[in-house]
């Protein structure tokens, strides 16, 4: 069974790589706009850049 793309965005993140997070979160965002695991996963994606600036 395929890894859901809020489980994939959330383990980048956590592994610090924003970019790829934020690249699929965007592409499965647009796929799925009312996913709302997905957007709480984007959402920390979001918060994490946020930090670095």
């Amino acid at each position: 069974m395929a890894e859901h793309p809020s489980q994939q965005v959330t383990q980048l993140r956590k592994s610090g790589d924003l970019q790829k997070a934020w690249n699929i979160g965007c592409a499965a965002l647009q796929q799925n706009p009312n996913d709302t695991y997905l957007k709480g996963a984007f959402f920390w994606v979001c918060y994490d850049y946020l930090k670095a600036v």
